[in-house]
């Protein structure tokens, strides 16, 4: 409908050219396109009815750097749909008459696409709990195994998220393909499925999410507990050792933990008998007689 198009912001251009092809005035085959926007990006369908007359690499072709679609349907307290193309966004927000939320992460590679987006929101581990995900990607092979991946991935953010998907069998079918050939109806008893399917274990979900909040947590402090009894017995150590004067000493205990404070200390310490080998990418070290490279030069590094 009308409204549906005005809506997402679709145009339409009867002669579309790609506009690298127009700047290198090479390959100029306009052919008429659907104009899917993003804020900074947009998408060039071509007509189902003119998909004969161009190849299929080319029925789909972004302008930009592609974006997450219809990004504000990503807010918590609302269970938000994760689909791979803008066409399926739109599917479903069609036979659902927009009341699913659905976003569209640009293929089974957009989870950074959505991690960069959610980041932007700088949440609390407390307020994350409120968003809910079901990533619906297509049901083929590369489709189910990077729906899992976004799972596993946003459960360790701390997000609560579930795979389903529209069709249990291996055939690939997206939502635009059963909104065109079962109706909207069809699709959006589908979709309502697996929304109550994932309701039901909305509480199991984020018990989980919690639970591995809380591994994250004892391992952080785990490794900061070693990282500074280590500190502490180099900060103790090294002064001995080397006799450091006041100088060298704000030099290499100025900062903490960091890699550089690291990298100072390895320095000052091993300055004639370590060396690192750019070609290779390895370091090599001097045992008084000649240049070794060893598997894993751990801490003989720090304590000749």
């Amino acid at each position: 409908t009308l409204d549906f198009l005005r809506y997402f912001g679709v145009g339409y251009l009867p002669n579309w050219i790609h506009p690298v092809n127009r700047l290198k005035n090479k390959n100029l085959y306009p052919s008429r396109r659907l104009i899917i926007p993003t804020p900074n990006h947009y998408l060039a369908a071509v007509l189902k009815s003119d998909r004969a007359s161009v190849k299929k690499d080319y029925w789909k072709q972004h302008a930009g750097n592609i974006e997450m679609f219809n990004s504000d349907a990503v807010v918590p307290n609302q269970l938000v749909f994760i689909v791979e193309g803008e066409i399926d966004s739109m599917s479903i927000w069609q036979a659902t008459n927009g009341e699913v939320n659905v976003a569209a992460v640009g293929g089974t590679s957009g989870y950074s696409r959505l991690s960069s987006f959610l980041k932007t929101k700088e949440l609390s581990d407390a307020d994350k709990l409120n968003y809910f995900f079901v990533v619906c990607l297509d049901n083929d092979e590369a489709g189910r195994k990077a729906a899992n991946d976004f799972v596993g991935k946003l459960i360790i953010a701390g997000y609560p998220a579930i795979a389903a998907f529209l069709s249990d069998g291996d055939i690939k079918i997206d939502a635009n393909d059963i909104l065109i050939k079962e109706g909207d109806a069809a699709l959006a008893t589908r979709v309502q499925k697996i929304i109550e399917d994932a309701e039901s274990n909305l509480d199991a979900i984020k018990a989980d999410v919690e639970e591995k909040r809380r591994e994250r947590e004892s391992r952080a402090a785990q490794k900061a507990a070693a990282s500074a009894q280590i500190d502490k017995t180099v900060k103790r150590e090294i002064p001995a050792q080397f006799k450091l004067t006041a100088e060298q000493r704000d030099f290499l205990f100025a900062g903490d933990t960091t890699d550089l404070d690291f990298a100072r200390r390895i320095w000052f310490m091993n300055e004639n008998r370590i060396r690192y080998l750019q070609d290779v990418d390895k370091f090599i070290l001097f045992d008084g007689v000649k240049w070794n490279m060893p598997q894993n030069i751990g801490n003989g590094i720090l304590f000749p």
